[in-house]
């Protein structure tokens, strides 16, 4: 594996996401690496990637034999999740920007402690999760994009009460608390053109859905 530079494409072992979006990804990534049995799906691809992390006991004696030109690096620390050992040493070897496919929608309790790690490598990596169906990521202060009209957004103050601020969405908020169990902003719409989300006191988690015209978006870019 050449130096990180660029976004990462990191493949885990999860709900693999469909040939467009992945058609989409690997169209955004300087490289493409995989969590343990994301290698099961990339060989599936026809795709030979940069790296594999992991222990390796999800991935098949076949897909190993397929992806013996690929870098393999043993993670065995059973204290930690593949995926967390992996964007570890992602970020030892100097990347910034990383797209997960592959990380939700199979187990709640793997989902769950993958969204977790959102926080745990806050101001180190910029990491956006993406499904079938949606792009996930932390954020924490200003995101501005394009969204044509209709386009799903969620903000989940997942991590502790939140101040937002949405425009150019159905129901804008101007500087106000969202705090899990008692005020959430799900399902909003954009109103097509330009929108933005400010945080502050606390990030949380945005959900922008993706229907089968739209292209994926990203965590706002880390810089070096």
């Amino acid at each position: 594996m050449s130096q990180p530079s660029g976004r990462i494409l990191l493949v885990a072992n999860g709900a693999p996401p469909g040939r467009r979006i992945w058609a989409a990804l690997a169209a955004e990534a300087s490289q493409i690496c995989c969590v343990d049995g994301g290698a099961n799906t990339v060989r599936r691809l026809g795709v030979m990637p940069a790296a594999v992390f992991g222990d390796f006991d999800s991935v098949s004696p076949i897909t190993r034999g397929a992806l013996s030109a690929a870098e393999w690096v043993p993670a065995p620390d059973q204290e930690f999740t593949d995926l967390d050992k992996a964007l570890c040493l992602l970020a030892g070897r100097g990347a910034r920007n990383v797209s997960v496919a592959g990380g939700l929608g199979r187990r709640v309790d793997h989902s769950l402690s993958n969204i977790s790690l959102l926080l745990k490598y806050r101001g180190r990596l910029s990491i956006t999760f993406h499904t079938s169906i949606e792009d996930v990521f932390l954020l924490d202060g200003r995101w501005s994009f394009e969204a044509r009209r209709g386009r799903r957004i969620s903000v989940l103050p997942l991590f502790g009460q939140a101040r937002v601020t949405l425009s150019g969405l159905q129901y804008p908020l101007e500087d106000e608390p969202l705090e899990m169990g008692k005020r959430e902003s799900i399902s909003n719409a954009a109103l097509g053109g330009p929108a933005s989300i400010v945080v502050s006191k606390a990030p949380v988690l945005v959900c922008v859905g993706r229907a089968a015209r739209d292209a994926p978006v990203f965590a706002p870019v880390a810089r070096a």
